[in-house]
């Protein structure tokens, strides 16, 4: 029986070791790097796709129609990089969301029904929090409870769109800042 070794240099033996131990140190940060590059595949895709993809105007207006997503998504990182799970917040964002259209197309002032909003979605989240504290119940299923809670909720609220006329969201909803072309 024969075997063939191939001989490394001391400057490539060095380089493994060094790699290896790289590996072993940051094992962790393969998920961060992968999200990165597959973000970055995306970019590239809608770039030879869409060849104005680059402009400012366009990522601006991408990031701002998404900006309530990119919120919910940090809230969730947080969630689950301390080992929790939380299957609610869709839907407790479409309950405050259908509400807040209810209340604006009923007259309700929108510096009182944004707040309301806000505070009607902490509500829930503490009643999660306070079943998954203090009763032991498992995020998992307070979750679910909380998630069933607020869809149970919206439905109550409407089951068809509202069109939401007010003057005061409608500026919010235009009004834009630039900076640079941003």
């Amino acid at each position: 029986m024969v075997t063939l070794t191939a001989e490394r240099g001391p400057s490539g033996a060095a380089a493994t070791t060094t790699y290896r131990r790289f590996l072993n140190r940051h094992v962790s940060w393969i998920p961060v790097f992968a999200a990165i590059a597959i973000l970055l595949i995306m970019i590239a895709g809608a770039m030879a796709y869409f060849p104005n993809f680059q402009l400012p105007r366009i990522l601006s207006s991408i990031l701002l129609d998404n900006a309530y997503l990119l919120v919910l998504a940090v809230g969730m990182t947080f969630v689950i990089l301390t080992g929790g799970i939380d299957l609610s917040v869709g839907a407790v964002m479409a309950f405050t969301g259908i509400l807040c259209a209810s209340l604006l197309s009923q007259g309700v002032p929108v510096a009182v029904a944004i707040p309301a909003m806000i505070l009607i979605g902490a509500a829930i989240g503490l009643l999660i929090g306070v079943l998954v504290q203090f009763f032991d119940v498992q995020p998992f299923i307070a979750s679910l409870i909380g998630m069933f809670l607020a869809r149970g909720l919206a439905f109550v609220v409407s089951l068809e769109s509202i069109k939401v006329d007010n003057e005061g969201i409608l500026w919010l909803q235009s009004t834009r800042f630039s900076f640079a072309g941003w």
